[in-house]
């Protein structure tokens, strides 16, 4: 009879333990799962697809997309997207676009990314994190919205009537602004040393070995300036 309540009292002792470790590897599962994506990333946002060659992401809706590097746990880039904008990862190009425009060229490369999206408006929602982080001049109002980035060629579609800024990233200093309206392109091409607004070359000097960015701030409607 010892025997059999010895036996019972070991019984319940390895399950306890049994639970014990189970509700363990519980939590570290759940911790793992909290701790595969960068901090700037909220929970809310969902990984939408991943990998190590070009990655193309067409949003569903309005909202929030993260690009990140699986390997060093970073974003990449963030910002705001419209239902139908597509997203594509270009590790070939070393290049993220949004919409078919540039918004980042730097340390692309070959590792793995993961594309978030979490819809509606965020407390990032609006924000370019390249554009939040970059420095820009003050000649640039805060306004002015981050449209392409790169030390390679980067072209900009005017989305609507406005102004663009190119700015010299290394002097922190704009080398070209004007007015545009909708459609027309503005193209940075460091091949050729020149800066052309629809074909057109400016007097902006390109150097090969600087970043520059394109900033764009749509136009005031006089109708709705009050």
């Amino acid at each position: 009879m010892e025997t059999v309540q010895q036996w019972e009292s070991i019984m319940t002792c390895f399950s306890k333990l049994s639970s014990c470790f189970g509700f363990s590897a519980l939590a570290l599962a759940l911790c793992g799962c909290a701790a595969d994506r960068p901090g700037d990333v909220p929970a809310g946002a969902d990984s939408q697809i991943e990998g190590s060659q070009r990655l193309v992401y067409t949003a569903p809706s309005s909202g929030q997309i993260w690009v990140t590097d699986v390997d060093s746990n970073s974003v990449v880039y963030a910002g705001r997207v419209f239902r139908g904008d597509e997203i594509a990862v270009d590790p070939d190009n070393n290049r993220v676009t949004k919409a078919g425009q540039v918004v980042a060229t730097h340390d692309i490369g070959h590792s793995s990314h993961k594309i978030y999206f979490e819809p509606g408006l965020s407390q990032q929602a609006g924000t370019d994190l390249a554009g939040a982080n970059a420095q820009r001049p003050a000649a640039v109002p805060t306004a002015a919205t981050l449209a392409g980035e790169g030390a390679s060629r980067v072209a900009y579609t005017a989305s609507g009537d406005g102004t663009v800024w190119v700015v010299d990233v290394q002097q922190n200093s704009v080398i070209y602004t004007g007015r545009v309206i909708h459609g027309d392109e503005v193209v940075i091409d460091p091949d050729h040393s020149n800066l052309t607004i629809n074909g057109t070359k400016s007097d902006a000097q390109i150097l090969n070995n600087s970043d520059r960015c394109i900033y764009f701030m749509p136009a005031v409607d006089p109708a709705h300036a009050n």
